[in-house]
């Protein structure tokens, strides 16, 4: 079993820290490794990821405001604020913010919910090293944030796929969909079986 407890941990004195009262939930999303099949997403082939033991936790409440407030504890405490009944504008181009905005924005897009809320997000993903950080912390925003929404089944695929519209309008990387699946559909002690053209899973 992988213990986030740490990573739990951090995340929820982050929310109390910022609120004043514990969250509601909680979301987790995991990196990954790919084992085989490096630029296959985007050229309709196959690819076998494998989620990794770290991984991004959302802790949130609802707000009864059409707002969200998020705190990213990782970034000593930076806040942001935005409203999304209004079109949600991006932030200064790699900010931290376009993940949080960009997902609010294409949750809507993709047929899911989103209402008010207040986050708190650490993860434990290295950054940088192609271990996909940034589609954990997408897929356990929309996770988060759909279950906030009243999702009581998380659609995984339209996640992932809201995960990677936001990495292309919101925070500007040109990516697959091979994170994001990865991220979504990840479990303990195997791998996944992505096949890019009808983007089926099968565990392995």
């Amino acid at each position: 079993m992988i213990d986030t407890s740490p990573l739990v941990e951090r995340t929820v004195a982050a929310f109390f820290n910022a609120y004043g009262h514990a969250p509601e939930l909680l979301a987790f999303a995991p990196g990954r490794v790919n084992l085989i099949g490096d630029h296959t997403d985007y050229n309709d082939g196959f690819a076998l990821p494998c989620a990794l033991q770290f991984g991004t936790v959302v802790a949130a409440s609802p707000l009864e405001e059409p707002r969200i407030i998020a705190r990213a504890a990782d970034l000593q405490a930076a806040d942001d604020d935005f409203r999304i009944d209004a079109p949600i504008e991006t932030a200064a181009q790699g900010n931290w913010q376009n993940h949080v905005r960009g997902i609010a924005a294409g949750l809507p897009a993709f047929g899911l919910p989103v209402s008010g809320a207040k986050l708190a997000f650490s993860g434990n993903v290295p950054q940088g090293n192609g271990l996909s950080s940034s589609a954990s912390l997408g897929v356990a925003l929309g996770l988060a944030l759909t279950a906030l929404g009243g999702e009581k089944a998380p659609d995984k695929q339209a996640i992932a796929r809201v995960a990677q519209w936001s990495e292309h309008h919101y925070v500007g990387c040109a990516c697959g969909l091979l994170d994001q699946i990865s991220s979504a559909y990840g479990r303990q002690d195997g791998a996944l079986l992505l096949d890019c053209r009808s983007l089926t899973v099968q565990p392995v």
